[in-house]
């Protein structure tokens, strides 16, 4: 069984965190930082404003990370590789040029 404690070590928990942990620093790049007042769940809202088709991805990332920083949830190593695709793709979309940093007085 593993414990909240236990999670930290483990290496698909660790590599989602390290996953999650390169999606701040891409939004933060792009001009959208995610604020110390904003869960994972807003700040993906946010994110998702100046996004198309790869919004999906985005929620499959964060609801992930909440499940691991929350909910004590290790994914499996198919899952984990999915999500790493997917953020392989998602991390090619920029940010800057989008539309919505405006509304967002970026």
């Amino acid at each position: 069984k593993s414990t909240a404690g236990d999670l930290t070590i483990h290496p698909n928990a660790a590599a989602l965190r390290s996953l999650y942990k390169q999606l701040l620093q891409w939004g933060k790049a792009n001009g959208m930082p995610r604020q110390k007042n904003q869960t994972p769940w807003e700040y993906m809202q946010m994110l998702k404003s100046g996004m198309g088709k790869s919004d999906l991805y985005l929620e499959e990332i964060t609801g992930h990370y909440m499940q691991v920083r929350y909910g004590a949830i290790i994914p499996s190593e198919n899952i984990l590789t999915t999500l790493e695709d997917k953020w392989h793709i998602l991390k090619k979309r920029n940010l800057k040029n989008s539309k919505n940093n405006k509304k967002w007085g970026l």
